[in-house]
């Protein structure tokens, strides 16, 4: 009698393990195809590409692309590829203003980088 109960239980311990093993893999691979499919976090920047200080924004933009191109090769950030958003400020703080404001409002971005120089 008790190697019967003996063999159920190691039955019943068995299915489990295969059902729990199962599952794991159907969310491991939900979840995978899920990152697949979301859009990628797109950061934006401004660049002074132009002007007094266009030696030193175009460091930064290169920078930030040598950033986004590593993360990308890596994989992934937060399971989502990294897309770069870059507009030329030309040096100029007004024009740096309305391209963050553009960025915020049309382009949607979800994180913002701050330009090189305090003007």
């Amino acid at each position: 009698m008790a190697a019967i109960k003996n063999r159920q239980g190691i039955w019943m311990r068995t299915w489990a393990f295969l059902l729990a093993s199962l599952a794991m893999v159907c969310v491991l691979g939900l979840q995978a195809a899920h990152a697949l499919d979301e859009d990628p976090i797109r950061v934006g920047a401004t660049a002074s590409l132009t002007g007094r200080f266009a030696a030193l924004g175009s460091q930064q933009l290169e920078g930030l692309q040598m950033w986004v191109h590593d993360i990308n090769a890596r994989g992934a950030l937060l399971g989502r590829k990294v897309e770069l958003v870059h507009y030329d400020d030309k040096s100029d703080p007004d024009t740096s203003a309305q391209l963050y404001e553009r960025l915020i409002r049309d382009d949607q971005v979800d994180l913002l980088i701050g330009p090189y120089s305090s003007d």
